[in-house]
């Protein structure tokens, strides 16, 4: 996140991605963790999609 903020970045737009089909259609854990490591930083979240 340093080497983002570095260039100038401070705004992402995220996409996920979930198994779906028969199985789980919210993400897992890990993209929850990311997300949350992303908004304590100074990142700012622009949207969040899904994609599938």
């Amino acid at each position: 996140m340093l080497a983002a903020q570095d260039l100038g970045i401070n705004t992402l737009h995220i996409k996920l991605w979930a198994t779906g089909g028969n199985k789980t259609k919210t993400p897992g854990p890990g993209a929850q963790f990311a997300l949350r490591a992303f908004a304590r930083s100074s990142m700012k979240i622009g949207h969040i999609g899904h994609i599938g």
